[in-house]
């Protein structure tokens, strides 16, 4: 945001840390301008690789005119997202019941967090977010695709209709014929 009363020209950002194993990058690098109290959104996308400890991002805004730069230090607490992702899965667990079953997951995940195994307790909860996920969908096309034709649905087609009534039409007239030849052809007793 823009804080001050003259509108800032040229604003380069970038970011920085000292873990090579982390890639980032803005989804806008550039602002060309920002008028006085403007403010601009931009997502600067972290991507953690296998990386078990906390690091710190340094996040730099540079400004052609007026000659100005900022900075910002941002510190990512490893165990506390895993803390919030438990959490968070737990939550999509209550929401969906179907998922209790894969509360075991959970619980292993937070005991790996204990022993301080970030890569296997992040492993253990990504496993059980998508396979929450894949019951949650799985129900969904259960739901969306009934089994069986309904009687209503088959009669719509109007040769089923036709061949039907055709069907039925000569039962009937065969019915008829026998019941003409039986009452017909009676035999004669004395």
């Amino acid at each position: 945001k823009n804080e001050g009363n003259v509108t800032i020209y040229g604003i380069r950002l970038s970011a920085e840390t000292n873990t090579s194993e982390v890639s980032m990058g803005f989804d806008k690098e550039y602002i060309s301008q920002l008028l006085p109290k403007q403010h601009a959104n931009v997502r600067l996308t972290i991507n953690i690789g296998n990386v078990t400890e906390s690091f710190g991002i340094r996040v730099i805004g540079a400004a052609d005119e007026p000659k100005i730069s900022d900075s910002a230090i941002v510190q990512i607490d490893m165990l506390k997202n895993l803390s919030q992702k438990v959490n968070a899965v737990r939550d999509l667990f209550k929401i969906n019941p179907k998922c209790l079953e894969l509360n075991e997951l959970v619980l292993q995940a937070e005991a790996q967090l204990k022993m301080g195994n970030i890569e296997k307790a992040r492993s253990l909860l990504d496993s059980a977010e998508e396979s929450c996920k894949y019951l949650i969908n799985y129900q969904e096309k259960v739901i969306e695709e009934p089994s069986g034709l309904s009687l209503k649905a088959i009669f719509k087609d109007k040769n089923v209709k036709r061949t039907t009534f055709t069907i039925i039409i000569v039962i009937a007239l065969i019915g008829f014929y026998l019941s003409y030849v039986k009452l017909r052809f009676k035999p004669i007793t004395d």
